[in-house]
């Protein structure tokens, strides 16, 4: 940890903490995803001029697009197209 104390290096310590914490967790759900025997497929694809990451979940022969979006998961993934 840094001693300095000052508000951006605490900050920047907060968000690299909260980033590890993210990765471990979507590590976890695609060991998840795996055991259920579900596939994942990410790509990068162009959406209102900017590249975003969209996730293709299959599972029981279903598929379902997922764009990574904070904002779509708080919209009630209204940016999902099932296929």
């Amino acid at each position: 940890m840094c001693p300095c104390d000052a508000v951006w290096c605490r900050g920047s310590i907060v968000q690299h903490t909260a980033a590890q914490r993210a990765e471990k967790q979507w590590n976890k759900t695609v060991r998840h995803l795996a055991d259920l025997g579900a596939t994942l497929d990410q790509q990068e694809v162009p959406v209102d001029g900017r590249e975003r990451t969209v996730y293709a979940v299959t599972f029981e022969g279903k598929h379902l697009r997922l764009l990574a979006d904070l904002a779509s998961q708080e919209a009630g993934w209204d940016r999902c197209s099932p296929r």
